[in-house]
């Protein structure tokens, strides 16, 4: 449709139904390897795509250069998550009006800080012994036994102790 502003200069303006509408979806960590077909068959369930290519670094390089990025331009029907596996990689899928998802448990409305199911289980498990090397250090052992390195013997006495644990590399 053309729009004819009141200087007299015409433009060109698209107009769609209202809903999804079209999106250029960008596909980041996807191996360049990774063929155009499985690309396809993964983003099918989310509309139709009318093109697919790769993001090429900027025009005033002399030939054009893959920066590792897929563009899809798509009719979207639903929403894509932010984090999707497309032939066995995990990629990040990002677009203008992308609603917020978690990378945790793939829901919407939360991002994985704040994840529910993230929050359970991190008060399920017990908090980890502050064994830091100037904790060591300050008090001459640490706060738990640990393993004298190539035996099966606990060793926790004071800075031989400490040693130990640093030599083996659990600090």
């Amino acid at each position: 449709m053309e729009y004819k502003h009141t200087t007299g200069v015409i433009s060109v303006v698209r107009l769609e139904v209202a809903g999804m509408g079209t999106r250029r979806i960008r596909i980041a960590n996807l191996p360049p390897e990774t063929s155009e077909q499985a690309i396809r068959m993964a983003l099918a369930p989310y509309g139709e795509i009318m093109a697919l290519h790769d993001e090429v670094w900027s025009k005033m390089y002399r030939y054009p250069i893959a920066n590792g990025i897929r563009v899809a331009t798509m009719k979207l029907d639903k929403h894509f998550p932010s984090h999707m596996v497309i032939a066995g990689d995990r990629v990040i899928v990002s677009y203008e009006g992308q609603p917020v998802s978690c990378y945790a448990c793939g829901g919407t409305g939360h991002m994985r800080q704040t994840c529910p199911h993230r929050r359970i289980e991190e008060q399920a498990s017990p908090p980890a012994p502050d064994n830091s090397w100037a904790k060591v250090a300050a008090t001459g052992k640490p706060t738990q036994k640990t393993r004298a390195e190539g035996t099966g013997e606990t060793n926790s006495s004071g800075a031989e102790g400490a040693q130990t644990q640093f030599q083996s590399g659990n600090v």
